[in-house]
Formats: C-alpha cells, sequence, structure tokens
C-alpha cells in the first residue's frame, strides 16, 4: 500500500516489545519473514509501528498462542490513533 495520507496506517500494527533490546533483531525474525514488505517504525517508550503484516497471520499467531510471536512482544493491537507514547527519540 502506498504511504500517502492516513490511510496506510488502517493496515499498521502497533506491538509493545517484551525488551527493547529486541528491536535491532526484529527484521530477522522467522514470523516476520513473508512475501510482503515489512517497516517498522519506533515510535518511543517500547512502542513499534508495523506496516506490511496480513490480518490473517497476526490473529492466528495470537489465537494459537505461538512461543516465538508472544516471547517478543507484550501485546499487539492494530493502529489507533489513540496510541500515545510516554517517552519520545527525536
Amino acid at each position: 500500500m502506498e504511504e500517502t495520507g492516513k490511510e496506510w496506517q488502517s493496515e499498521c500494527w502497533v506491538v509493545r516489545l517484551r525488551d527493547i533490546r529486541m528491536y535491532d533483531r526484529l527484521q530477522d525474525l522467522v514470523f516476520l519473514n513473508h512475501k510482503c514488505e515489512i517497516r517498522l517504525r519506533y515510535l518511543g517508550d517500547n512502542l513499534i509501528l508495523i506496516s506490511g503484516l496480513d490480518e490473517s497471520g497476526v490473529t492466528e499467531k495470537i489465537n494459537n498462542e505461538d512461543e516465538s510471536f508472544l516471547s517478543v512482544f507484550h501485546n499487539v493491537q492494530r493502529w489507533n490513533p489513540n496510541v500515545r507514547t510516554q517517552n519520545r527519540i527525536v
């Protein structure tokens, strides 16, 4: 999806990392290696905005309590404009 305007955000996921040091390794994780282009954006604190993930794959991993997925992410949710961080890196 082309990232112009705000429509692309509706296809994004906000994840809360269990350990912020995992950010550098996210692209290498098996569950993020699809044929689609995955894009990561650091929002601040331990929040990451991820675009390019399909909903069925994410939902399946959450519902099946996929250990490799849940060991990295504390929380996974669809993008919501009300998501706020307490600290930001500018």
